[in-house]
């Protein structure tokens, strides 16, 4: 287990905008670019730290904070296509449902089948494309 430190995390985490030129910025701006750098660095180090845990390690590495970074960063994008995702297995159950509902019933029609069509295409597209950004 990693020992706990005890360094104000907080205020280390302003000294990055230390030497960065306030001067573009308005007081209120300055002040939020400082929260979100301080909550970014927060984040950061928890990341790292599980990073760090998912590989049975004491010490967080350069690398485990570098993937951090990058599961971080990355985070917003695979959100998007998760979703995208979800809403493609929904539509591809859909279309089975119409299916397996024209299969039992005696009367299938045009728009019947080409909606069930549209959907199961619709819906795998969606699929894959969430499995190839992931």
């Amino acid at each position: 287990m990693m020992a706990a430190s005890t360094v104000n995390w907080h205020e280390s985490s302003r000294r990055p905008t230390n030497s960065i030129n306030p001067s573009p910025f308005s007081p209120q701006a300055f002040r939020a670019l400082q929260d979100q750098i301080s909550h970014y660095i927060a984040e950061l180090i928890g990341e790292s730290t599980r990073e760090a845990k998912r590989r049975q390690l004491d010490t967080v590495s350069e690398t485990h904070v570098e993937r951090a970074s990058e599961i971080l960063s990355s985070n917003a994008v695979r959100n998007v296509y998760r979703h995208v995702g979800t809403l493609g297995g929904v539509l591809l159950g859909a279309s089975i449902s119409n299916l397996l509902s024209m299969a039992a019933s005696s009367t299938v029609t045009f728009t019947s089948v080409a909606l069930t069509t549209a959907l199961g295409v619709i819906g795998a597209f969606a699929i894959a494309l969430h499995i190839a950004r992931d």
